[in-house]
């Protein structure tokens, strides 16, 4: 089984991208770790990866008020979603909104879940999974965002949001890992989602 840690920082930390990587870095090795050896280059499209470590997989997502890093032994991707009203300065309700832009970019059947019910969570659920496949794959967001679906083929629908637990499934070939977060008074705060070729065992580390 993959392993994959997942490292959180709030956007507050003084500490430099870099500097936090090193942090994280530091902890999945058991020693300091020297900003040489752990250099991040990107992709063309985008993919962060480390030149000296190969066999050191990286994602990063940052949203709101947290900054959040993924280390692992296999291809992985992470995305975090802070669940915003909506713009400042748009008329329609929140719900409006997002089922305009779920019809806008998601898959047919993603955008059918969304505007099921409950739409508001669900967009913020799928946007989630999708930026976490398109990181993994290394593709970004292009024209092909709509092009696949992230909702299991077997069931049409994700499983059910569990508050503060998390949720796997399999789709677009993929494995899915959700943790969903809520502020003390139950409003959604954010989406944590995982992505990665094969089900993967999961550390949580706060920095």
């Amino acid at each position: 089984m993959a392993e994959i840690r997942i490292y959180t920082f709030e956007e507050t930390d003084s500490r430099s991208p870099e500097a936090r990587i090193l942090a994280a870095a530091s902890e999945l090795t058991e020693k300091p770790a020297a900003a040489g050896e752990w250099k991040v280059d990107r992709t063309e499209r985008g993919k962060p990866f480390f030149p000296g470590h190969p066999e050191v997989y990286l994602s990063i997502t940052h949203s709101g008020a947290y900054w959040v890093c993924a280390l692992a032994d296999s291809p992985v991707g992470i995305d975090l979603q802070e669940h915003v009203t909506r713009p400042a300065g748009l008329s329609e309700d929140r719900e409006a909104h997002c089922r305009k832009m779920a019809s806008r970019f998601f898959h047919k059947k993603e955008a059918v879940y969304v505007q099921e019910k409950d739409t508001y969570r669900r967009f913020f659920r799928v946007w989630a999974a999708k930026e976490s496949y398109v990181k993994y794959t290394g593709s970004g967001i292009d024209g092909q965002f709509g092009g696949f679906s992230v909702i299991p083929e077997e069931s049409d629908r994700l499983p059910d949001i569990c508050k503060n637990q998390q949720v796997s499934w399999k789709a677009a070939d993929a494995w899915f890992a959700e943790y969903p977060a809520e502020s003390s008074d139950g409003i959604p705060g954010y989406t944590l989602c995982i992505c990665t070729k094969t089900p993967a065992g999961i550390r949580r580390i706060v920095l």
